[in-house]
């Protein structure tokens, strides 16, 4: 019994830490991509080299009755490889809305990014983030 006890006190420990990395810094999913936070920020520039990955990170509109749409950029330039919600640690936290991208060849572009408000279906998809990338050859 005892050794029952101390098994689920390493199990318990092991989830533990695993979901602190997830929420202080770490970001699961993303791997060394560099990221970007966005709060704050309507307009952003950010300049990236041919190859590189990076994460648009912002706190997800939810909390302001909004919905993520989606995001809207040229294909030929920019790769998007994941969409990630994150959930929020405290009630009443919409927590984070990650995109994950790669820049595939050199050039500019802008990276919309949509929200609509579902309780108000007149209401038309607007802009919520814009990033102006510029993708730099290696």
């Amino acid at each position: 019994m005892r050794r029952l006890a101390t098994i689920l006190v390493f199990f318990v420990m092991a989830v533990f830490f695993a979901g602190c990395g997830m929420f202080s810094g770490g970001i699961d999913g993303v791997g060394d991509a560099s990221k970007y936070d966005l709060d704050g920020s309507f307009d952003e520039k950010i300049v990236v080299d041919q190859g590189d990955s990076f994460v648009l990170n912002m706190s997800n509109p939810k909390k302001s009755g909004y919905a993520v749409e989606g995001a809207v950029f040229d294909p030929t330039l920019v790769r998007l490889d994941k969409y990630i919600e994150v959930k929020g640690e405290e009630p009443g936290d919409a927590g984070r809305v990650l995109y994950l991208f790669t820049a595939v060849t050199a050039g500019s572009t802008d990276i919309s990014i949509k929200v609509s408000k579902p309780a108000d279906s007149t209401y038309p998809v607007e802009v919520f983030k814009t990033v102006h990338l510029v993708i730099e050859d290696d």
